[in-house]
């Protein structure tokens, strides 16, 4: 599963597929979202045909119903991109000491929770490809101060403890687990990059994708 906040990266799908990847993506029920997703799905050759599959990570039965639908339509699973973020606005822009108890708590939600119970779903259809990679997106300030940037900052900080323990957990099936901070890249020609992914001749992936901010 494949989500990407913001913008879907059009050229890097274009290279998975090239190399053999067969993509299914998943967004958040959302009419711009859905709009947006069909737009890069209709211009990408070879993936016009791939499952979109709407699914809200906050309801756990959508979140089953999704990976029930991968293991319809695929029986296995070779990579899991979990790109999901969101909270709401003011409190990613105010002050930290004013971060309600709720908006905390849905920003550890959707950001943190997601991976574990998604990462529960897709480890047995990896296992079923003989093992597989979810991959999670992190950033520094889970680290450092940055503004700007307020409950999402503990919100990325569980995500990477969780990496740890799910890394710990899913290892002995063969099942990675790992998050990444990526960066600007710009190249031309296209080359491989450190983030990047590059499937067998029978990579399957899922993708997905939210929004950062009410």
């Amino acid at each position: 599963m494949l989500r990407i906040s913001g913008r879907w990266p059009g050229e890097s799908l274009r290279l998975s597929i090239e190399k053999g990847a067969e993509l299914a993506f998943s967004y958040v029920p959302d009419d711009r979202m859905k709009r947006n997703l069909d737009k890069l799905v209709g211009g990408l050759e070879g993936a016009e045909d791939a499952p979109c599959i709407p699914c809200d990570v906050q309801d756990s039965e959508q979140v089953e119903a999704l990976f029930a639908e991968i293991g319809k339509v695929w029986g296995e699973l070779d990579v899991f991109v979990h790109s999901i973020s969101f909270a709401n606005r003011d409190e990613i822009t105010g002050r930290y000491s004013e971060i309600s108890r709720k908006g905390f708590a849905l920003a550890q939600d959707v950001n943190t929770y997601s991976l574990i119970e998604c990462s529960r779903h897709a480890a047995p259809l990896m296992q079923e490809a003989g093992g597989g990679s979810i991959i999670t997106m992190t950033y520094l300030a889970s680290e450092r101060v940055v503004p700007n940037y307020a409950v999402m900052s503990a919100a990325k900080a569980s995500l990477e403890s969780s990496v740890r323990y799910l890394a710990a957990d899913l290892g002995p099936d063969n099942v990675r687990v790992n998050a990444i901070s990526a960066g600007r890249c710009e190249r031309s020609p296209p080359a491989p990059s450190r983030g990047s992914w590059t499937p067998g001749s029978d990579g399957r992936a899922l993708a997905a994708s939210t929004q950062h901010h009410s």
